[in-house]
């Protein structure tokens, strides 16, 4: 009996396997495409079933199918016997371990070629054993899977599209169902837009088109018929992002041809290469969900692009230009101008060196390769339909030939994906179409007229070209309202620093090129360093072959003045930019985030906006531009602020609108409020996604906690937290909390009867049609989005009513005071920058708690709109908290990227410096370095360690603990209450002696963690002053250092934009704790944290297993801008 399925086995066939050991023969996922009446695939009899393993659970089909590939993959290279048991045996314990495995790079290869050789609707898969693989399966963020798709089009262009690649990126979960995934079909891709007269581009990506522009606020300057589409990708347990692919990456080849010029002048286009995004490989098991493969093009592919009436529907253009006539199809004039398309194509490509294939020549070649496969292979998949191609079907003999082919599925294998409309559908949730339609053709619409508007005034506008250098998206934030502040005075041209280098430095140099004036707005990094992300620009900029040319530019730095190099980066462009040649436009902005940062900006774009503007002369002087930035305080303080501002009582042109539910139909939803959904993480990114934790127990280790809640004195506790779910860590690690707002309990009912609106009004937040709500603008309104919730758990959980009101936001309540000196302090809130511009340095205004707003402002109350209201208000901030234990006494093992680690080797020689609650991260260390004490010899490591008070029994005892199990070498303690005063920098002066051979050891590693005066103190004592050794150390990445505030505000948390080039987010960057929450869940897997003893602390950061923790905490008292929570811990700038 002929075998429907190929039964498992171990080795050499038995068991009733195949001999050619093809695996399981599926029939799905098309069972209506397999053609003929003797359905066996090979000589032996096995044929498809659709359910050939009925009822396996995912643990045994991941072996059976890793067994399957195993046998096959053994079987062609003609391994020894024993290698299949003797490789199964690892995949059954790791599997066992961890519930999937990991391929070889050969398996990996092999796997992915032979997934080509069974493909059974490609032609041209003959070149099966030439596909190389770009192994990606280490790249875990968005940005990293953009830029491995870029490195994939680089290489291909490179080739001139005459290899084969794919990029594969990590296996899906196969229990979790966790995987990566790029949502565009093919990499390049045309956009669509739907304007008056009809369709322009592809019609085919219409729906993507608006999807793109619905979901991630794209939009193109220009509608044009080959505008390429960004690139969508979603890493795994991240939201999915939207990219542009810079023009330098992809190549548009004119469609033309000597014998018919007329072609030409229809500006057809297309890509070079085909490389489809949205297949995934099956593979031995594991599902690769994310495998962007490229080929190169058949004619009839392009012919068809452009030909069929539901795409481009070019061929009665082309038959006008070549003369045919079209009154009747009996004359053949579809057949004639196919025929011009398809030699137009070929010469293109052949003009251009760009590999392409004939379909003649494609069919008879595979034909042939068939008949070979089946006898030397003994069998061969195909679909008949997609094989064959529709031009000229008849004239090979393969029309006949191969009509009798049988579609049926061997793994390993690829398949098409989900579509990005089921992507978008379980991540952002069910969408109206029309509503969709409406908004595209609104959006449409204002496009043409904003772009016809442009051409008539470009000729006579300053071109502006803005440059930004982001660390965790603030400095983006800032300059997506410059450029948008800008457009009123020329056209802008905006770039990432980081696509920006002396090698790929095509679209800069065209840009730069162009403009009269270029900004320049940069974070810091470590020392006072451009951004990592930055570098290759900055050093674009000092090499010989760039030169300024006299133009004019401006630079604007964005930091931490705590910091000794404060907007050192912003220093250092603007000596590069003035020693190339370039004529400084005003002086370097310098904005700190601890205080005044919005006013420091404003003051600085309000500058550059008053030489720029038109009104301005040429010979516009700094003082003149003061005056200018003061005249335009109220017209163009930001793009953003202006729009928000023009709300007013009546909110016209509000984005959103919010409905209140009627009161029959509150108590049905009560049970889908946004809180509860967010607990069950439905449709939430992973970096949004906290927990829950209880404190199961506070030690005080300084101070007496009874007068902590108050503030009276200072002190640090020892907080052990207990988690609902896993929080993996390393030591040295940070946490993520997020302060319950019980503290404004109290308050709640007032700020909602000021809004009109009962605090347990369950209302949901909706887009107006035709308006996007951009994030960057609207964090708190964005998260919303389409969801119930009530104004007591909004302002409880999420709002930041502890936070400041922030400039824009006075400037848009001011319309609304009727009391004269309520109306006042509103202006002097929203008008720093224009009462202290004369001076040169703008101030920060009074600060004014948004949880005393109605208190100090009664006449708002009534009076301001709900949407108004929560435009403004911030999302609540998160504080990171330092790890005070270890997870080596757990059995679990986890790797993360912060540079706050132990060495690899443990016999490193280490130096520990610390102060104050500083300590955290080292009594984590201690914890690992006991357990490794057990299994493996431990270089020496000695700790300073610096407090006020000598220490508590708890600390007292771990830290004498820790030096009798050999974790620590020996202890240096420096306590600054007792005659005479000790300072952790003197006791390191004291023993510089016997630290000598320590600090000549070139291996030696040294952590410092605590204040900023105790780093800058520590480090001239290890030193010696010696400049030279510290900067050998940072080179040699053996310097360590985890800085923390001293009790300045924090600044309030920037909401991170939608972008459609993303940025690494280096741990080490200099950051507030809220920058420092949005940081991709993969920069850290988890940590312990450093907590307030007197705060009530909801979220955390969710993992996967329950555990209890252990943290160390200052006290402090609420959360607000005039005194912080407690020295929340920062990153060395």
């Amino acid at each position: 009996k002929p075998r429907s399925v190929c039964p498992v086995s171990r080795e050499g066939g038995q068991g009733g396997v195949c001999p050619l050991k093809h695996g399981t023969v599926w029939a799905g996922p098309y069972p209506g495409y397999v053609h003929g009446r003797r359905p066996a695939i090979c000589k032996f009899g096995c044929s498809p079933s659709l359910a050939p393993h009925d009822g396996e659970d995912a643990r045994r089909r991941l072996l059976r199918e890793a067994l399957e590939f195993q046998e096959l993959f053994h079987a062609e290279r003609g391994s020894a016997p024993g290698e299949v048991s003797r490789r199964m045996a690892e995949i059954s314990q790791e599997v066992a371990k961890t519930g999937t495995y990991r391929h070889t790079f050969e398996e990996l290869q092999v796997g992915a070629r032979v997934a080509w050789r069974n493909a059974p609707k490609c032609a041209n898969r003959r070149f099966w054993d030439t596909i190389e693989v770009f192994d990606r399966r280490d790249v875990h963020t968005n940005q990293g899977m953009f830029r491995a798709c870029i490195e994939h089009l680089n290489q291909v262009k490179k080739d001139g599209v005459t290899k084969a690649y794919i990029s594969i990126f990590p296996a899906q979960h196969p229990e979790t169902g966790a995987g990566p995934r790029v949502w565009s079909s093919q990499l390049v891709r045309f956009a669509a837009f739907e304007t008056p007269g009809g369709v322009v581009g592809d019609p085919a990506n219409l729906d993507f088109t608006r999807m793109v522009q619905r979901r991630f606020g794209w939009s193109s300057p220009e509608v044009v018929p080959f505008k390429v589409l960004p690139l969508v990708v979603q890493a795994a347990g991240q939201p999915p992002e939207a990219f542009e692919i810079p023009s330098t990456c992809w190549q548009l080849l004119d469609i033309w041809h000597p014998d018919h010029p007329g072609i030409a002048e229809l500006g057809m286009k297309w890509t070079a290469v085909p490389a489809v995004s949205e297949i995934v490989l099956e593979l031995g098991g594991l599902v690769y969900t994310a495998a962007p493969f490229n080929g190169w093009f058949a004619d009839v592919e392009i012919c068809r692009n452009l030909g069929d009436p539901d795409r481009y529907n070019m061929l009665p253009a082309i038959a006008a230009k070549i003369g045919l006539a079209t009154d009747t199809d009996a004359s053949l004039w579809k057949d004639e101008a196919l025929v011009a398309l398809g030699k137009a194509v070929l010469h293109s490509f052949s003009h251009s060196d760009c590999s392409m294939v004939d379909h003649h020549t494609m069919l008879a070649a595979f034909y042939t390769w068939y008949h070979n496969e089946i006898k030397n292979r003994g069998w061969c998949p195909g679909n008949w339909k997609w094989i064959i191609p529709p031009q000229a079907s008849t004239l090979c003999a393969a029309y006949m030939g191969l009509n009798r082919m049988t579609e049926y599925t061997l793994k390993p294998v690829y398949m098409r994906g989900p579509g990005w409309q089921k992507l978008d559908e379980a991540h952002f949730g069910r969408s109206d179409p029309r509503v969709a339609r409406r908004l595209l053709g609104v959006l449409a619409f204002c496009g043409m007229a904003v772009g016809r508007w442009r051409r008539l005034l470009r000729s006579c506008r300053v071109r502006i070209l803005l440059v930004y250098a982001s660390v965790n998206g603030t400095t983006r934030r800032f300059a997506s309202v410059a450029a948008s502040s800008l457009e009123a005075t020329g056209t802008v041209h905006v770039m990432d620093a980081e696509h920006i280098s002396p090698v790929s430095s095509g679209e800069f140099a065209e840009q730069f090129g162009l403009c009269d004036v270029l900004l320049l707005m940069s974070a810091s990094y470590g020392q006072g360093e451009p951004p990592t992300s930055a570098k290759k620009f900055f050093a674009l900029l000092e090499s010989e072959s760039f030169d300024m040319s006299g133009k004019r530019f401006s630079v604007c730095g964005f930091g931490n003045s705590q910091y000794k190099e404060f907007c050192g980066a912003a220093t250092k462009f603007d000596a590069v930019l003035s020693a190339k040649g370039g004529r400084q436009l005003w002086p370097p902005g310098r904005c700190d985030e601890l205080g005044g940062r919005q006013a420091f900006f404003d003051a600085w774009l309000l500058s550059v906006v008053g030489l720029l503007s038109p009104t301005a002369t040429a010979g516009c002087g700094r003082a003149s531009a003061r005056r200018a930035s003061i005249a335009l305080v109220g017209s163009v303080m930001s793009h953003a602020a202006v729009r928000r501002a023009s709300f007013g009582s009546a909110l016209e042109g509000a984005p959103f609108r919010v409905e209140v539910v009627r009161t029959e139909d509150a108590e049905a939803v009560k049970g889908h409020l946004l809180e509860e959904r967010i607990d069950q993480g439905e449709r939430e990114p992973p970096r949004e996604r906290f927990v829950s934790a209880a404190a199961i127990g506070v030690d005080a280790l300084v101070g007496d906690p009874s007068a902590w809640a108050a503030s009276a004195a200072p002190g640090m506790a020892l907080v052990r937290l207990a988690l609902g779910t896993c929080m993996p860590y390393s030591a040295g690690d940070h946490l993520a909390v997020i302060p319950h707002g019980a503290q404004f309990a109290g308050l709640i009912p007032g700020i909602c009867a000021a809004l009109r609106l009962d605090p347990d009004d369950v209302f949901t937040v909706r887009p107006v049609e035709g308006k996007p709500v951009p994030k960057h603008e609207f964090p708190l309104v964005h998260k919303l989005l389409g969801r119930r919730t009530t104004m007591r758990r909004v302002l409880s959980r999420w709002a930041g009513l502890g936070e400041t009101v922030s400039e824009t936001a006075a400037a848009a309540l001011c319309p609304l005071a009727t009391d004269a000196a309520e109306a006042g302090k509103l202006v002097r809130l929203a008008q720093p920058v224009a009462r202290k511009a004369d001076e040169g340095a703008p101030a920060p205004a009074p600060s004014l708690r948004w949880a005393d707003l109605f208190q100090a402002c009664p006449s708002l109350a009534q009076r301001m709109p709900l949407e108004l209201f929560l435009s403004h208000l911030p999302l609540n901030n998160a504080r990171l908290y330092s790890v005070a234990s270890s997870p080596m006494a757990m059995p679990e093992e986890v790797r993360t990227c912060r540079s706050f680690h132990l060495p690899a080797d443990p016999t490193v020689p280490l130096i520990f410096v610390a102060a104050g609650s500083g300590l955290a991260p080292f009594r984590g260390f201690c914890q690992e370095r006991t357990e490794l004490a057990r299994n493996c010899r431990l270089g020496p490591a000695v700790l300073f360690y610096g407090c006020r008070d000598p220490p508590g029994s708890i600390i007292d005892g771990e830290l004498q603990a820790a030096l009798e199990a050999g974790a620590i070498s020996k202890l240096w303690l420096a306590v600054s209450s007792k005659e005479p005063k000790c300072y952790v920098q003197d006791q390191i002066w004291q023993q510089r002696a016997e630290l000598q051979e320590l600090l000549d050891d070139p291996a030696c590693e040294v952590y410092l963690c605590g204040n900023n005066d105790m780093i800058d103190g520590a480090s001239n004592a290890l030193s010696g002053g010696s400049e030279e050794w510290l900067q050998r150390l940072h080179r040699e990445g053996r310097w360590h250092v985890d800085a923390f505030g001293a009790g300045r505000p924090a600044a309030i948390a920037p909401a991170e934009p939608r972008s459609y080039k993303r940025r690494d987010e280096d741990a080490a960057a200099e950051a507030t704790p809220s920058d420092k929450l949005t940081r991709k869940a993969t920069d850290r897997s988890g940590a312990v944290a450093i907590a307030n003893s007197t705060t009530h602390s909801e979220g955390f950061r969710k993992m996967s297993r329950k555990q209890s923790v252990g943290s160390m905490a200052r006290s402090g008292s609420e959360p607000s801008r005039k005194k912080s929570l407690s020295k929340p811990k920062k990153r060395a700038a």
